[in-house]
């Protein structure tokens, strides 16, 4: 019997640590013919089924989750046209609760298999090559034209749960490896299907770190832990962050979410002995409205998170990434813009301005009448509008969300929106500015390239902000230098390189003016060719410090910040006299 494992998932770099477990766990326990077919959402419908075909299983099971369950409802059809004798099961978040209400309405599907798939799913192919009708625990079918479910299977003995990849990691080479070395979470937050089992598990400590060097010898770009809340339980926490220093290859990057408010001064103070860039952090704030977090049960404090955040800042080695969640229940659009402000100035390397979305076995799912929670029909199931947060709020917030994503999280203008925030603006006053004019401007109607974006922000800072040209000018071509060596200017950044081309070789002709600022182009002889290589760019004043006088910066692309930014020098070139 051949059993078919299909994974589609939102990109081509992502994983499906999910199927691989159902594999590698019923293998371990018996003889079956199982095989992987990872897809993406971009591929075709036609391709995944033709792929299906190709290998004709007599079992298919899907793994579904919010962006694929619409392309997988797609599918099931057609697959019982072409494979007629297939048994069709769906498993994974999207199918786990209300099933017996949902498997009627999944034309093609006849099985689900609920929630931790492993034991279950080992049952049902027994069941299935022993000629029987499929059984097992946490099963939910149609019998005499009703779905019915069997009782869950106990939660797995995490000690069992098998490494997810191939010990070589040949099926996943070029994608981002998910590691899971935790199930469950402490908290009950209600927007979260985490809330719904309570408790957490934990994979033998020994265990995580052998597998752990596991990607670590294979020097893997990314590691990225799917534990809801990954320290949670300190002591072990330390544990695997200590293992990973001591074993740090120099190139792989450790991705975690986190309770900032869990960290005490030792923790927090370990950030500092970190190669930078060796971990990212990404962390849940959601809002700073305290009866916002009442309703959702979130127990976190605020104070404690900016604490957090700023000391590991302070330590510049770990990219942390903040998150807020629009339209919970008692935020409104002026308390969502406080919490706003209150997380845009912790000044996260990322922030995610994310929406609601009332997702099936969730508290709030369950209590959304009580707040007049509306949301889409089809997945992500986005909430329309609130008791507090209408749909026109809500549509101006999408405003803003953009507007971070491209002036913010691109990290590609942060000068120029530090001087924009200057005067203690209220930096979502500003984003709020940007999207309306942006929606009115009609460049949500098309793709927007770098160069529009940047022009755009000039504009609306000169026109509806009355900024000096010339100074918001220097901050956009600092920041434009920062990431790139600049090809073309735009119309209105003056340049004035030409001039000063000859002095600036000169410098760079220099041993002395280079030997530690550009160390890293030492096999660089010709400065010419080093002038075409790094970039001197001389501005009306220093943007950097805020001093008046003119100045030259020099960019080192192959050296970078967190951020990407190129390390800057402030330089003086040779017979310099004053630059006008």
């Amino acid at each position: 019997m051949k059993t078919l494992l299909v994974a589609i998932n939102a990109k081509f770099i992502h994983t499906c640590p999910a199927v691989r477990y159902l594999k590698k766990y019923a293998d371990s326990r018996g003889r079956f013919d199982i095989r992987i077919l990872e897809a993406t959402i971009n591929n075709r419908a036609d391709f995944i089924l033709d792929e299906i075909f190709r290998l004709k299983p007599d079992v298919a099971a899907f793994s579904c989750y919010l962006w694929n369950i619409g392309l997988v409802r797609q599918l099931l059809p057609e697959i019982k046209k072409l494979l007629p004798g297939c048994v069709v099961v769906l498993g994974g978040p999207e199918v786990s609760y209300e099933s017996e209400a949902l498997l009627p309405g999944l034309t093609g599907a006849d099985y689900i298999l609920r929630g931790e798939g492993e034991e279950a799913f080992f049952h049902f192919l027994t069941s299935l090559e022993a000629g029987r009708s499929p059984m097992g625990p946490s099963l939910t079918f149609f019998q005499n034209g009703w779905a019915v479910s069997t009782p869950e299977a106990p939660p797995l003995d995490l000690a069992d749960l098998p490494f997810p990849y191939e010990a070589d990691l040949s099926d996943a080479v070029g994608k981002i490896k998910y590691y899971e070395s935790s199930r469950g979470c402490p908290f009950r937050c209600q927007y979260c299907l985490s809330s719904a089992v309570p408790g957490v598990r934990f994979v033998p400590l020994e265990k995580a770190l052998r597998e752990l060097q596991i990607f670590l010898d294979a020097k893997v770009p990314q590691v990225k832990f799917v534990d809801r809340t990954f320290n949670c339980d300190k002591k072990r926490a330390l544990a695997i962050w200590e293992y990973l220093r001591a074993h740090d290859n120099g190139i792989t990057n450790f991705h975690f979410e986190i309770e900032a408010d869990l960290l005490d001064e030792e923790m927090t103070a370990f950030f500092s002995t970190l190669r930078p860039g060796f971990f990212q952090l990404e962390i849940g704030v959601q809002s700073t409205n305290s009866r916002t977090l009442a309703a959702v049960q979130r127990r976190c404090s605020f104070e404690a998170v900016a604490r957090a955040v700023a000391g590991i800042r302070a330590a510049r080695t770990t990219h942390q990434h903040l998150d807020l969640i629009a339209g919970l229940p008692h935020e409104d659009y002026p308390s969502f813009a406080r919490s706003f402000d209150d997380v845009y100035r912790l000044e996260p390397d990322q922030l995610q301005l994310g929406f609601l979305k009332l997702l099936r076995g969730s508290g709030l799912y369950d209590s959304r009448e009580a707040f007049s929670l509306v949301c889409r029909d089809y997945a992500p199931y986005e909430v329309l509008s609130t008791n507090a947060m209408s749909y026109g709020d809500l549509l101006r917030l999408k405003g803003v969300e953009e507007m971070v994503e491209r002036f913010y999280n691109s990290c590609r203008f942060q000068y120029s929106l530090r001087w924009l925030l200057r005067d203690k603006t209220s930096p979502f006053s500003l984003f709020e500015a940007l999207g309306d004019r942006w929606v009115q401007d009609g460049m949500h109607l098309a793709e927007r390239s770098l160069d529009d974006c940047r022009d755009f922000l000039y504009h609306v800072g000169i026109e509806r902000r009355g900024e000096d040209p010339a100074v918001l000018s220097a901050f956009l071509k600092l920041d434009l230098c920062l990431h790139q060596r600049p090809r073309r200017l735009a119309p209105w950044m003056e340049d004035c390189n030409a001039r000063y081309r000859a002095r600036m070789i000169a410098f760079l002709a220099d041993p002395e003016n280079t030997g530690e600022k550009l160390s890293e182009y030492a096999d660089v002889c010709d400065p010419k060719q080093l002038y075409k290589l790094i970039h001197l760019e001389v501005f009306p004043f220093d943007p950097l410090t805020g001093g008046s006088s003119p100045c030259c910066l020099l960019f080192n692309y192959r050296r970078r910040d967190l951020l990407g930014n190129a390390a800057v020098f402030a330089v003086k070139l040779p017979q310099e006299g004053r630059l006008k």
